[in-house]
């Protein structure tokens, strides 16, 4: 079991990508989240029954945004409108981060102008040391990027990935941000093969694996042990940032 130091703890988080994921699978999550008291900032893509959980839950999640500019997107056909339908389903929202990890100058200069986003955590640096909040200024508005470090399906998607945390964990006082998809979590991917697999039938719910995970669920759990009571949330990461 990894033991990071005091002041990696400080500033390790999680989000989540819900991802449109089968509501059983977000509901599935948070109740692990709960039971352990780890905080979290879920990005959502769409309603579903179970953001009426998490938003009884205030004091583990936050809830952000995660729009989906790519052509063909099912939230909108324009940015705007894709930023409207989003933030018409979670109007509380000050995060995002954009599906598929795709943006643009363009798109970052229409959320700065037309919302009120104030972070956006679209950019992955895997496995970096010293990561930290940068402010971007444009046109008179800013926006925080806040890099994140880890995300599991880019780690199942290597030829050999590594699910123990004490192996990605780096000894350094900077971000690690470990982002999730609740549909991986509950799978317990290990592969794309095995995930695609599911995606015939992604309504089912399977049962619970017996046996210790081995995937994408392996590193999830240690995580709640190494964050239980605890954690950051993305807003409460940038107060300490703005802090200091």
């Amino acid at each position: 079991m990894a033991r990071p130091c005091a002041s990696h703890v400080q500033q390790l988080a999680l989000t989540i990508d819900q991802d449109w994921a089968p509501d059983w699978a977000v509901r599935r999550v948070a109740e692990l989240l709960v039971e352990r008291k780890v905080k979290a900032t879920w990005f959502i893509t769409n309603e579903c029954p179970s953001l009426a959980f998490l938003r009884q839950h205030r004091q583990l999640f936050e809830l952000g945004i995660h729009p989906n500019f790519k052509p063909g997107s099912t939230q909108g056909a324009t940015p705007s409108e894709v930023l409207s339908n989003c933030l018409a389903v979670v109007p509380e929202a000050t995060s995002m981060r954009a599906h598929g990890l795709h943006m643009s100058s363009s798109l970052y200069a229409t959320v700065m102008r037309e919302t009120p986003i104030k972070a956006d955590l679209t950019t992955i640096m895997p496995h970096t040391a010293g990561l930290r909040a940068a402010l971007l200024r444009w046109g008179g508005h800013s926006l925080w990027k806040v890099p994140f470090y880890w995300e599991d399906d880019i780690e199942f998607g290597l030829e050999q990935p590594c699910w123990e945390l004490g192996e990605h964990l780096l000894d350094d006082a900077g971000l690690a941000i470990f982002n999730f998809h609740p549909i991986h979590i509950c799978l317990d991917t290990r592969s794309e093969a095995q995930y695609a697999a599911h995606r015939i039938t992604p309504d089912c719910e399977p049962p619970c694996a017996l046996g210790a995970p081995r995937g994408v669920r392996a590193i999830f759990d240690q995580l709640l042990v190494t964050l239980e009571g605890a954690g950051l949330t993305v807003s409460e990461l940038l107060a300490q940032t703005t802090n200091t």
